[in-house]
């Protein structure tokens, strides 16, 4: 995310005509705080607890439920429900394989970190095609993440580990991936695996020679530009959100439409302390219309968007950042704390415009649906399994039960198997499915079913137990064939 220490100097130009809605100072609790799924916040290598307790607003005011720090923590601090990511950091070096651990230091150490925390996201590598960052050849990165990708899984298979954020969805930046994309299948012989897909979405120009901007990404010699873009840009919400689908789109071509999409970083990256354009006003305006884009029906296409989030293009944010230089970066939504003289952190402008935003407290933000704690539960890709014997036999069924609410559902309910007379087969009990799409699998056994097709019905929650925002969607057909006899083939070994 280097822009350049010029970039400091943009051009003036006037403030956008605009107001900032700041709630009152006094201490206080909003009305509808909870950790919602969509909305995080990179926070920088500063002490979270102190943020907990803070006036006027503390941590929970905020509504973040995830964060990074671009590093590695095998018991990292989670206050107010908010999720830690692992983030799994390297270097370039010359010789092979022609890179180094950094966060981790050791395979080691990222072996006893997997075992310390096996359900974790693991975001591998932080914007690779960044010169000044981890400055990554394609090829280079994509032996890289192999190597990682299978070392944790060996270790924890239910751990999700996804490629590190690029840092724009452009096109030069998406043949970046695609030499990734392309090297991992000649190498290994195979689909680059990953459980979701992860980006950075600043507006930066492209220019190998530029004054500010991302630049080229290494080892594209006969690249000199790319997109080009002016620092006022950076706002531009039609640049964007179409750069965002752009890339949904270039996922679906690569047949991962079915993984989620997480943006870890996103914002303004100009001071607005001392920047003539992009102030608090300009910065609130864009933190807003980011919002009503990403909880709003905007950002949903039933073309490219993820299915088990309701078609949604983008699943979770985190907004550049909870603490920082203000004098460095814009962004910042509190200034961190500098003991002795300012033991805890101050909150800034910013923060007062996130709380405002993300409590509907904006006259410019019309969406609500995303601002108050929702659960919605789907069942998803039912599938059934028969072990070979003699009719009758018991078939498994399996099938994902998603929430693609906001909110975890904490509470226990129970997902029924109906036969086609919509008897009751068996029920299973499940609670903890997170929100934005993610997915428990459960599994039930409908026992003594003779030759033929089996026709049953999966219901998730049938008591109402579970407070939605559509009951509607709450069922899924799925079909069992039992054979009246089964070949069983010798397996071959080459």
């Amino acid at each position: 995310m280097l822009v350049g220490g010029v970039a400091l100097l943009a051009g003036p130009a006037p403030q956008t005509s605009s107001s900032v809605y700041l709630p009152l100072t006094a201490k206080r609790a909003m009305p509808n705080q909870f950790p919602n799924c969509r909305l995080g916040a990179s926070a920088g290598s500063y002490d979270l607890n102190l943020y907990v307790d803070l006036q006027p607003y503390g941590l929970s005011a905020f509504n973040l439920s995830w964060y990074m720090d671009w590093t590695v923590n095998p018991n990292p601090q989670e206050p107010a429900g908010i999720q830690y990511v692992q983030n799994v950091r390297v270097r370039s070096i010359a010789s092979p394989p022609y890179y180094q651990l950094v966060e981790p230091p050791t395979w080691a150490t990222l072996e006893a970190l997997v075992r310390a925390r096996p359900n974790d996201l693991y975001i591998i590598g932080n914007e690779p095609d960044n010169i000044y960052h981890e400055n990554l050849c394609a090829p280079v990165y994509a032996s890289m993440y192999h190597d990682m990708y299978t070392f944790i899984k060996s270790i924890s298979p239910s751990a999700r580990v996804g490629v590190g954020s690029v840092t724009q969805p452009t096109p030069l930046r998406m043949e970046y991936l695609n030499r990734i994309w392309n090297t991992y299948q000649i190498s290994y012989g195979q689909r680059l695996p990953a459980d979701f897909w992860s980006i950075h979405s600043y507006i930066l120009t492209e220019e190998r020679y530029g004054w500010w901007g991302a630049f080229i990404p290494p080892c594209m010699e006969n690249v000199n530009t790319g997109t080009v873009y002016s620092p006022r840009d950076q706002d531009n919400m039609q640049i964007f959100t179409s750069r965002i689908r752009d890339f949904r789109q270039w996922m679906a071509e690569k047949g991962e439409r079915d993984k989620p999409l997480y943006i870890t970083e996103y914002g303004i990256l100009f001071p607005e302390d001392i920047d003539p354009f992009f102030g608090t006003i300009s910065v609130t305006n864009f933190m807003w219309n980011t919002f009503q884009y990403f909880l709003g029906p905007e950002s949903i296409d039933p073309n490219i968007g993820y299915p088990r989030d309701n078609n949604r293009l983008v699943q979770r944010v985190m907004w550049f950042s909870l603490a920082h230089d203000p004098w460095q970066y814009g962004g910042a939504l509190f200034n961190p704390p500098q003991p002795p003289t300012q033991p805890l952190p101050v909150i800034r402008p910013l923060g007062y415009s996130w709380v405002t935003g993300t409590h509907g407290l904006s006259p410019w933000i019309t969406t609500t649906v995303g601002l108050t704690p929702s659960v919605n539960l789907m069942p998803y890709n039912p599938s059934s399994s028969v072990f070979p014997g003699d009719p009758p036999v018991t078939a498994t069924v399996q099938v994902e039960i998603v929430n693609n609410g906001n909110y975890t559902v904490t509470n226990s309910f129970i997902v029924t198997l109906y036969d086609q007379n919509w008897t009751a087969v068996t029920s299973q009990t499940t609670q903890l499915v997170p929100g934005c799409g993610e997915f428990n699998i459960v599994t039930l056994l409908w026992p003594n079913l003779p030759t033929g097709i089996h026709t049953g019905h999966i219901r998730v929650d049938p008591d109402n137990w579970i407070a939605e925002t559509n009951e509607s969607d709450n069922q899924v057909d799925v079909s069992v064939v039992v054979p009246d006899h089964h070949a069983l083939l010798p397996l071959v070994v080459r």
